[in-house]
Order: structure tokens, then C-alpha cells, then sequence
């Protein structure tokens, strides 16, 4: 995502009178580049927030720390209020990698606000989007008409609503989706 897309999205969800939580990527150079710098000495963060899971023999520990705007961030884009930098860091087998992410709000957020809202983003993520994306195809559709492609993108999260209802995983509703067609028109019925 270039800058211009992603200042013309956040400029349109701050005119529309909402709020933002956006990963900066690599891609966005000037703006990623200033992030980096404004976060490359911790002692000037101020909020931080860890936390450790362990699941499926694996461990997982998220450190949050939340930055002020620097004025070079703010003159870039002046509604950016927060700088979160995420380190997380993954266990599995002994091996141990790491992975840091920076995000930038129209709010300024407390460092256990940053860290519970994205882990919660991730939830929805791979619930619904991987499952629709993965299972059902969804970026591969021939659906051009910009009239039917919304409508066609909520009966599906409509139909993996109702597959979770009646299912116990993912890979529980993967199974029955991919072979089981009589299944899936029974839940719309």
C-alpha cells in the first residue's frame, strides 16, 4: 500500500468521524523509515505491556511498547496521536524467531489496549477472512460486478457463522465444507 492510499484511508476514516489502528509496513518507506527512528531507543517509550501464551506447543510473547508522535510523524500525518511497536517473539521446537511490527492511531492508546485490540484483530482474521479467502476461494472470484460482490462476501460470512455454529474448528469446518455441499445449503435454508 503506497503512502498516498494509505493518508487518502486514514484521512477519510478520521473525516468520517472514526478512529484507526493501522500496521505500517515496509512498503510505506518514509513513513516506516520515521517510525523506526522514533522507536529505536526504548527508554523513550512510554507504555509498555508483555504478555506470554502457550498453545499448541508453542510460546508466544508480545511485547508492546507505545511511543509519543514525533514532530517529523505528526508533519507526515498530523492525526497520528500513537506509535505502538510490536516485538513478538515465537518458540516452536526450540527454535525461537522474532518479528517486529509498528502501528500507528488517531488515539492515543495505553500499551495493554494496543496489544489486546490487535491479538483480538488476529482472532476475527483468522476466523472469518483466512476462511473465506482460503476455504471459500473469496480472492479468486470472478464476482466483478461492485452491485453483487458485497452481497456475495456477506452470505458467506454468513454461511461460516452458521458452519461454526455446527462445528468445532476450523479444520472441522474445512472438512465438512469441502465435502459436504448438502451440508452448506442446509444451513441457509
Amino acid at each position: 500500500m503506497t503512502l498516498c492510499t494509505v493518508k487518502k484511508t486514514l484521512d477519510t476514516i478520521v473525516a468520517t468521524k472514526n478512529h484507526y489502528v493501522v500496521a505500517i509496513k515496509r512498503n510505506n518507506r518514509k513513513l516506516y523509515s520515521l517510525i523506526e527512528s522514533a522507536t529505536a531507543k526504548l527508554a523513550l517509550c512510554n507504555d509498555y505491556d508483555k504478555t506470554v501464551e502457550k498453545n499448541r506447543g508453542r510460546k508466544e510473547t508480545r511485547i508492546v511498547h507505545v511511543f509519543d508522535v514525533t514532530e517529523e510523524i505528526r508533519e507526515y500525518l498530523s492525526h497520528i496521536r500513537a506509535v505502538a511497536r510490536i516485538r513478538r517473539l515465537r518458540e516452536i521446537k526450540g527454535k525461537t524467531t522474532e518479528e517486529i511490527v509498528y502501528y500507528v492511531s488517531d488515539v492515543k492508546y495505553r500499551a495493554k489496549k494496543f496489544n489486546k485490540g490487535i491479538r483480538e484483530h488476529w482472532s476475527i482474521e483468522n476466523k472469518l477472512h483466512w476462511v473465506k479467502d482460503v476455504g471459500m476461494l473469496e480472492d479468486k472470484s470472478k464476482i466483478h460486478s461492485i452491485k453483487m460482490a458485497p452481497v456475495i462476501s456477506i452470505l458467506k460470512s454468513l454461511v461460516v457463522e452458521l458452519a461454526y455454529l455446527n462445528s468445532k474448528s476450523v479444520v472441522n469446518f474445512q472438512r465438512t465444507f469441502a465435502h459436504n455441499i448438502e451440508f452448506m445449503s442446509s444451513l441457509i435454508e
